[in-house]
């Protein structure tokens, strides 16, 4: 089965090691750190339960779970993101240089050309300040998953396709635009004004024009002063069914042998006792980023 285009830009820009990344950006009152959900075929952030909210854990019948650790919010700038096959070309450009897209300003002074030889190329542009905000630590969560992963199987079936995600961490912003395209004769083009920063801030301010896209670009809805979700890190559970001979193994030995791994839960199928399902755990994002990614202005 073909990938989404939601699944390809999702995977196409993991290199950055923010985490999993919405082509179309959802927002910070559905997708905020402590939620325990799934992606759904539309690429939409489904939620399953909030593990900020006791009362809610309590009400659908999961274990209790505390844990208010916050690391402190950060915000920062960054330049374009693109995934890790797209080349970026800069040319300077004045009134007189053509090759520049009618929708560039003749104000502008760079020119950003991007293009890619692969079969998928992608672009986050954020003009705005990205903010950072989330727990410390992922290790209190990762156990409630474990504990809970034969209830979450048994009241949301969906899990099973999709598996699920417990978000530790959340990027945001104000303005966000994506863009994807997969013809690698096709390019997209960025517009660049350099000005001055403002009072009491180093460097340079940019102003960024978005040249029409090959495959158009994709607006973030920000009525109501939204702020949207580019990135999400945390933790994420498959559950991969297990091929079981008749008698092989005894259900009081899978748990036994499940509770000496912390990566692994192993159960039966509630519904069906001879299907047998493990949990395999994978962290998404939160890595370790190099200080430069982050001012690529």
């Amino acid at each position: 089965m073909a990938a989404s285009l939601q699944e390809s830009y999702a995977k196409s820009m993991t290199c950055h090691g923010y985490g999993y990344g919405f082509y179309e950006p959802e927002s910070t009152k559905d997708v905020r750190p402590g939620l325990c959900g799934y992606i759904d075929d539309s690429g939409r952030w489904q939620t399953i339960v909030d593990l900020a909210h006791p009362a809610a854990i309590s009400q659908k019948g999961y274990s209790a779970f505390s844990y208010n650790d916050k690391m402190q919010t950060t915000r920062r700038r960054w330049g374009p993101k693109t995934s890790s096959s797209v080349i970026q070309k800069e040319t300077r450009i004045d009134a007189s240089v053509s090759g520049a897209s009618a929708s560039v300003p003749v104000n502008a002074s760079i020119l950003w050309t991007y293009s890619h030889s692969s079969n998928f190329g992608a672009i986050l542009l954020c003009p705005e300040d990205i903010t950072n905000e989330g727990y410390r630590q992922k290790s209190p969560f990762r156990s409630w998953a474990t504990s809970n992963a034969k209830s979450l199987f048994k009241n949301c079936p969906d899990v099973k396709e999709h598996g699920f995600f417990i978000i530790t961490s959340t990027w945001h912003t104000t303005e966000a635009f994506t863009t994807a395209w997969s013809n690698p004769t096709n390019q997209v083009q960025i517009g660049v004004k350099v000005g001055a920063a403002c009072v009491g801030e180093a460097g340079q301010s940019f102003e960024y024009y978005r040249a029409d896209a090959a495959g158009s670009w994709i607006e973030a809805d920000v009525k109501g002063g939204r702020k949207n979700v580019v990135f999400f890190g945390g933790l994420y559970f498959k559950y991969r069914p297990l091929y079981l001979k008749p008698k092989e193994i005894a259900q009081k030995y899978w748990e036994s042998r499940a509770a000496d791994s912390a990566q692994k839960t192993i159960f039966s199928d509630p519904e069906d006792e001879k299907a047998v399902y493990m949990v395999e755990t994978s962290e998404v994002g939160d890595l370790d980023v190099e200080e430069g990614e982050d001012n690529e202005d």
